[in-house]
């Protein structure tokens, strides 16, 4: 259990990489639906602001909404 322990140590650095540039990438992809969406009926529903763009695509990323998948 202790070397489990000190081989999740060792990763963490390469995991918060990847969790760091999936974040940049989100943010992007975000901000271009809040500026792409803007003013239509499915912009104000899931692109009304930069975190609620986020939080859509996170959703889409996760595949919550996609729970037979």
């Amino acid at each position: 259990a202790i070397r489990d322990v000190g081989v999740l140590i060792k990763m963490l650095p390469e995991i918060i990489n990847v969790l760091a540039l999936l974040a940049v990438f989100v943010t992007i992809y975000a901000w271009f639906g809040c500026v792409m969406f803007y003013g239509t009926p499915e912009g104000r529903e899931f692109f009304p602001s930069l975190m609620e763009g986020w939080w859509t695509l996170w959703i889409c990323v996760t595949t919550a909404n996609y729970p037979d998948v």
